[in-house]
């Protein structure tokens, strides 16, 4: 997920609706019991939640069907991932929030464009 959203095409546009606050659950102190207390746990990692102010949440990764959207970088995660953005934004125009979809779902392909490649038996 932090991959995706420091793409230099995607920061600067997140930058204008959201504070983004990276948890560890893992190695930060309080990060499993804050995993269990927003998600319950039953989710995989990357999961994220979109919070008010005040930490009511939003909207998180769950898709529709209650799969983890987790990084979205395929083309329903993707889809899934602007549906979020529409529903939380506050500055970002429908361009900027399809600006930061196709940078994902190029970042995506790349990424499995590169998994292929050392897959194959050629690159061995």
């Amino acid at each position: 997920m932090e991959s995706g959203l420091e793409l230099p095409a995607v920061r600067p546009l997140m930058d204008k609706d959201f504070i983004t606050c990276w948890i560890d659950v893992d190695r930060m102190k309080g990060g499993a019991e804050l995993e269990q207390k927003m998600n319950g746990g039953k989710q995989g990692l990357p999961w994220f939640v979109f919070l008010e102010p005040d930490g009511k949440s939003i909207v998180d990764s769950d898709d529709p069907t209650g799969s983890n959207i987790g990084c979205p970088f395929s083309e329903k995660e993707v889809e899934a991932f602007r549906t979020v953005l529409k529903q939380t934004r506050l500055r970002l125009t429908d361009a900027e929030v399809g600006t930061i979809a196709d940078a994902l779902h190029d970042a995506g392909e790349r990424g499995e464009k590169a998994r292929k490649a050392q897959e194959s038996p050629s690159s061995r």
